[in-house]
């Protein structure tokens, strides 16, 4: 689960740079409808360290 994760991350952070949204506007980096923890847990391993 780490590495697609990690793919889907670096794939967005290209996308961001090259200014074409496609795959981060069809995917969220973070489900909204999560319990708290579980959106902690995501923000801290996929948010943060992007930032």
């Amino acid at each position: 689960m780490e590495s697609i994760t990690q793919w889907l991350l670096d794939r967005i952070e290209q996308e961001l740079q090259d200014q074409g949204l496609n795959l981060f506007n069809h995917h969220a980096l973070i489900k909204a409808q999560s319990k708290d923890h579980i959106q902690i847990n995501q923000h801290q391993q996929i948010l943060q360290p992007r930032v």
